[in-house]
């Protein structure tokens, strides 16, 4: 037979994602993910290529089922290497798998093989490509096999498209997800989705076919489009670019497939004053434009009478009918002649106690000049600082409010005939200088110390004790007895008995592990078997 499905060297994948971890613990399990399958049992077996499934009934063994080389559920990455003649994908690399007739173990289908015109069926698993990216249906079909399913590509909001898997009704899915009702685009289907709670990831199929996925990202500019991708780093973020405001800058800022729309609505070749400019643009020469709907106006215009700030100045008909008057806005009208409209500018307004006059509008119209309040700033917290309405000189009158700190937390700092006082306090908290100590109090000024520090490290292998010029101390208690905490696959797997040393405390090696001189091993419900490598407790390690 010929290969069934082309798989990449799986096993140098898995070496691939493990050189990405930090940590120097080495954790090895024994694959027991069938053991809560349910068993089917064929009454008949037609070739010796047929597994009998009676013998993988999981739930009556004793003990999980561990395939022997070759034998179904062992890992391969090419045909060879299974005795059935078929290596088959699966979400966590090539596994061989066995020919059958109608039933498979749960969780897999029993599917015709590309071997036309003879025929053979194969176990493959049902749920291959469950959760992966997509960005179609074709997309959700095991590459080379015949099957029956409608599994759709589903959609998941902004975070893109991911496979279903058609089912029928609840119980039916894998773990971790529901049979739901999803209504797409052609009807209205049953298929597993993620429970709430749960996202989708890359498994080492969906990194092995870089599989991928249309998303978005969105906010009140608008909604921009990217791809998010499997790759040895698990699932990308989305790569759009984040809408923003459109600028002037030869870009769709907003993504609604328009370039810098608004930016020369005159076609004056000057952009708007109101958006931002970048760099050079084919349309506009430069920014600036005060009024972008009428391409008579733009920085460097001549000047016309016609109430219009023709060259962007800020100053409607500036120069054609000044009237020397800075609250009045001189304006030239073609027909009417000047007129003068109150307005900003420079100005007196006759209070001895103001500074840099302005014309400011006032309630109903118009401008009228006034300036802001002089500076009488002495520099004396203790005093305020006013100024002389008639004279417009500055005085300084005492007050009583909170003044510098002494440095001393045992203080209050209040004014006090325009001087800063420091009042002895008590009740207030403080730090005495002796990290032996702890909750220090103030007693008429001067600070107490409180009781003493609590200086356990909640380590069985150290001796706690405080020094008052150097704090905490902890001494290390070679050779006592000690509990260490195994901790493997993100948990604490198990409590072994061990001896304080140098690095702490050192277990007891309770079985042998490849390369490593202190092993020890848990049973870990679920998982199985655990080894855990701690040659890093050892001196040098």
């Amino acid at each position: 037979m010929q290969s069934f499905l082309r798989l990449l060297a799986v096993s140098a994948l898995v070496v691939g994602l493990g050189a990405c971890s930090n940590s120097s613990t080495q954790v090895n399990y024994v694959d027991t993910g069938k053991q809560d399958a349910a068993a089917d049992t064929q009454e008949e077996v037609a070739a010796e290529d047929v597994l009998n499934f009676e013998a993988l009934d999981f739930k009556a063994q004793d003990v999980p089922y561990v395939p022997s080389e070759g034998e179904f559920l062992w890992p391969c990455t090419s045909n060879e290497e299974c005795d059935s003649g078929w290596c088959v994908p699966t979400k966590d690399g090539g596994k061989c798998t066995t020919q059958c007739q109608e039933d498979c173990p749960k969780g897999w289908s029993c599917v015709k093989a590309p071997t036309d015109p003879d025929v053979i069926y194969i176990c493959v698993p049902r749920y291959v490509t469950l959760c992966d990216p997509c960005t179609s249906n074709d997309d959700c079909v095991p590459e080379n096999i015949e099957s029956t399913y409608l599994d759709l590509c589903l959609p998941h909001g902004q975070d893109g498209s991911f496979c279903g898997a058609q089912c029928e009704g609840p119980g039916e899915c894998p773990k971790g997800y529901a049979c739901s009702e999803i209504t797409v685009p052609g009807g209205t289907f049953k298929q597993c989705a993620p429970v709430a709670g749960t996202s989708c990831d890359c498994s080492m199929l969906a990194i092995q076919n870089e599989k991928e996925t249309t998303c978005t990202v969105e906010n009140e500019f608008g909604s921009c489009e990217g791809i998010r991708k499997c790759s040895l780093t698990g699932l990308s973020d989305c790569d759009a670019l984040t809408p923003a405001a459109e600028m002037c800058d030869g870009v769709d800022n907003d993504c609604d497939g328009y370039v810098d729309e608004g930016c020369n609505d005159d076609g004056d070749a000057f952009c708007d004053g109101d958006m931002i400019t970048v760099g050079e643009i084919p349309i506009c020469e430069a920014g600036g434009d005060c009024d972008d709907s009428d391409d008579g106006v733009f920085p460097g215009a001549e000047e016309k009478c016609d109430a219009k700030d023709n060259d962007c100045d800020g100053i409607p008909d500036d120069g054609l009918c000044e009237d020397a008057d800075p609250c009045t806005q001189d304006i030239c009208d073609p027909v009417e002649g000047c007129s003068h409209v109150p307005g900003s500018g420079v100005c007196d307004d006759g209070d001895p106690c103001t500074v840099n006059d302005f014309c400011n509008e006032v309630d109903g119209g118009g401008f009228n000049c006034k300036g802001v309040p002089k500076d009488c700033d002495d520099g004396n917290s203790c005093t305020d600082d006013l100024c002389n309405q008639v004279t417009g000189e500055c005085y300084w009158p005492n007050n009583t409010n909170p003044c510098d700190d002494d440095g001393n937390p045992c203080t209050t700092d209040v004014c006090e005939n325009a001087t800063c006082q420091h009042k002895l306090a008590s009740g207030i908290a403080c730090e005495d200088e002796n990290p032996c100590t702890t909750g220090d109090v103030c007693v008429s000024g001067q600070c107490q110390s409180g009781g003493p520090t609590n200086c356990d490290d909640e380590n069985n292998c150290t001796s706690d004790s405080c020094d008052q010029g150097q704090g905490c101390v902890h001494q290390v208690m070679n050779g006592t007895a000690c509990v260490y905490p195994v901790e493997a696959l993100g948990m604490t797997v198990c409590e072994l008995p061990g001896t304080c040393g140098s690095n702490g405390c050192v277990p007891q090696p309770n079985c042998q592990c490849p390369s490593c001189f202190l092993c020890v091993c848990c049973n870990v419900p679920v998982f199985g078997s655990v080894e855990v490598c701690l040659d890093e407790l050892l001196p040098g390690g």
